[in-house]
């Protein structure tokens, strides 16, 4: 593998294990979600730094060339990444459709209330009005 891509690899995975710290640091992104990042980020520094044993395990796996092994790998984990944040997904549109839900039956729960609290006012309202016209 040429110096200067890996030069490249190393630069790149540590330039964004920097700005995903900033990101969780800032709290724009939760830690669970960001650990698949950081192994395939500690994947490719790995095999920036000692790409000898990638290039092996690439030829025991049957590839051609140790760049498609590379794709691959990455492809596998960016489908798992994918796969991941549709379950994140789905999983959020189910808590929105029932806060949704528990909020429309809150919100009818005060009507009603307010309706009550209204109709006892107005029963007050009447019977205070009778009792001075009684005395009168």
């Amino acid at each position: 593998m040429p110096l200067v891509l890996r030069i490249i690899m190393i630069a790149v995975s540590l330039l964004f294990f920097t700005g995903g710290l900033y990101l969780i640091a800032q709290r724009k992104l939760q830690l669970k979600y960001s650990l698949t990042w950081f192994f395939l980020l500690a994947l490719i520094l790995i095999i920036a730094l000692v790409p000898a044993p990638f290039f092996v395990l690439a030829a025991w796996c049957g590839f051609e060339a140790s760049s498609n092994m590379l794709f691959f790998i990455g492809m596998f984990i960016l489908m798992s990444i994918c796969l991941s944040l549709s379950v994140i997904a789905s999983k959020n549109a189910n808590d929105i459709r029932r806060l949704t839900q528990t909020v429309a039956l809150l919100n009818a729960h005060i009507k009603q209330l307010e309706n009550k609290r209204n109709q006892i006012q107005t029963l007050d309202h009447v019977r205070s009005n009778t009792y001075t016209a009684h005395k009168e």
